[in-house]
């Protein structure tokens, strides 16, 4: 298996992201573009500095309290066929996100596996910093650099391409 896909060289290096006080913070995450990561659900109790901003997408993991310092972003929604609202809600986090990868923060977009609901955000986010991109080439980074299941939900892939084929480049940032 290649060094870019889970479970292969690097997959012990993408889920330790930085050590705090000698403890070493362990994520299932994976770095999906520089300074984007996408992942699992993060642990409460530990501070996760290597992020400045961190997206909760899973409708059941919306904790009211958390150790992280960084800004957290709440965009719940199920795994499902997504509601206008759930689309208006990725697409902010998605500008959110990108916006602090602009401004040189780093930004992690968990949701319960890190599979479908923070690859909706992250393809959003890819598309955002990079107009010039594909819905199709975000969706292949994804899965390459995270899983290959990543956004196997047709309903995401679906607004993903829907979205952005509707978009101008200048209205995509």
């Amino acid at each position: 298996m290649s060094s870019g896909k889970r479970g292969g060289l690097l997959s012990s290096y993408r889920r330790k992201t930085a050590m705090e006080g000698g403890d070493e913070l362990t994520i299932d995450a994976s770095c999906v573009l520089k300074r984007l990561w996408q992942g699992s659900m993060p642990p409460v109790e530990q501070a996760l500095p290597a992020f400045s901003i961190i997206v909760l997408a899973a409708d059941s993991y919306q904790p009211e309290s958390v150790a992280w310092r960084g800004r957290v972003v709440r965009a719940p929604m199920e795994d499902a066929e997504p509601s206008q609202n759930d689309i208006v809600r990725a697409l902010a986090a998605a500008r959110e996100v990108a916006t602090e990868i602009r401004r040189g923060g780093r930004a992690l977009i968990t949701c319960h596996a890190g599979l479908n609901r923070s690859g909706l955000i992250c393809a959003m986010t890819i598309l955002m910093l990079r107009p010039k991109a594909t819905p199709d080439a975000a969706i292949k980074v994804i899965r390459a650099r995270r899983d290959p299941q990543a956004l196997s939900n047709p309903h995401f892939v679906t607004a993903i391409r829907n979205l952005w084929s509707s978009r101008t480049p200048t209205a995509r940032r």
